[in-house]
């Protein structure tokens, strides 16, 4: 079952049947894509996940993942040096321009405290610049489309970040 980033994972649900004396095993917490990458790290070391466009590969090289799906699909197999390699991915192309997809439309993002954390701090350091961003304006304007859980998400993320920042009167 594939599923954009945006979507809340489906509990983890393992299946095993027998089928041509072979096991097929069903995950449906995770889309295609980021599990050919997670897959194709653990036989290679590898990802398509990189910082100057489109890399082909070999034969059965994954197509590019999703760097925050594939962080906690990392994060929730246990992957610690793929965690951090996305991470540090995530840190890298992090700009004003891009932070409030990242944080505002990605309500994984609130179970994620170092993904959540790095975004926050990007956002404090970098308010006067995010904030005259066409993404900072029609994230506030955009509110009344929201579903209900997407405007609780968007008020508490606000809430404290307002609460965590000081504004100078000038």
């Amino acid at each position: 079952m594939e599923r954009t980033s945006a979507e809340t994972p489906v509990p983890a649900k393992v299946i095993e049947t027998r089928r041509d004396e072979r096991t097929i095993i069903v995950v449906n917490d995770v889309d295609f894509i980021t599990m050919h990458n997670i897959l194709y790290y653990l036989y290679t070391g590898c990802v398509n996940l990189h910082f100057r466009g489109k890399k082909t590969g070999p034969s059965g090289y994954p197509e590019p993942a999703d760097p925050f799906s594939l962080y906690r699909a990392a994060n929730m197999y246990m992957l610690e040096e793929l965690e951090t390699r996305c991470c540090h991915y995530l840190q890298s192309t992090l700009h004003p321009e891009n932070l409030v997809e990242r944080l505002f439309d990605t309500p994984e993002c609130a179970h994620h405290d170092r993904i959540r954390n790095m975004y926050l701090e990007y956002l404090k350091k970098n308010f006067e610049s995010i904030k005259k961003t066409e993404d900072w304006e029609e994230m506030w304007l955009g509110m009344k489309d929201c579903s209900e859980e997407q405007v609780a998400y968007k008020s508490r993320l606000l809430l404290e970040i307002t609460n965590q920042m000081s504004f100078d009167a000038n």
